[in-house]
C-alpha cells in the first residue's frame, strides 16, 4: 500500500517538473541545486541500496534454482547473475523490460494454475434427517 502511495504522489507532484527540465536521473535536481559534491554524497546511499537489492534478488533466485535443480546455491547464484548480465548486455533495458513482462505473465499463469489445488472444498447444504 505504501509503495502505491509513493508512486502515485511522485507521479502527481514530481514527474511534470522533472520532465520539463529534461533531467535524466532523480539526482539531477539535487546536483543542480546543491552542486556536484552534495550529489556525489547523495549517490552513495542509492548505490549501496542498489547493490544490496541486487544481492537479495540473486540470493533468492539462486536459492530457488538450487532447490528446484538440486545444485549448489553458489553455482545457482553465479549462473543467475551470468544470465542476467548477458541478456542485459545483448538487449539493454528493453531486454530487462521484456523479461519482466514474461516473468509476470508466467507468474499469473502459475497462480491461476494453482487455484484449483488451493480452493476450499465446495460446501453442500445437505439436510440431516431428524
Amino acid at each position: 500500500m505504501s509503495t502505491s502511495v509513493c508512486v502515485a504522489s511522485g507521479a502527481l507532484f514530481f514527474v511534470k517538473p522533472i520532465r520539463s527540465k529534461n533531467y535524466v536521473t532523480l539526482m539531477d535536481p539535487f546536483q543542480e541545486k546543491y552542486g556536484d559534491k552534495v550529489a556525489a554524497v547523495l549517490f552513495i546511499p542509492a548505490l549501496l541500496g542498489d547493490i544490496l537489492w541486487v544481492a537479495c534478488i540473486l540470493g533468492a533466485l539462486g536459492g530457488t534454482i538450487s532447490v528446484v535443480m538440486d545444485i549448489s546455491s553458489a553455482l545457482a547464484v553465479c549462473v543467475s547473475a551470468a544470465v542476467a548480465i548477458v541478456y542485459t548486455l545483448m538487449g539493454g533495458l528493453y531486454a530487462v523490460a521484456y523479461t519482466d513482462v514474461v516473468q509476470l505473465s508466467l507468474m499469473l499463469v502459475g497462480l491461476i494454475g494453482t487455484r484449483p489445488a488451493t480452493a476450499p472444498p465446495a460446501r453442500t447444504n445437505k439436510a440431516k434427517p431428524a
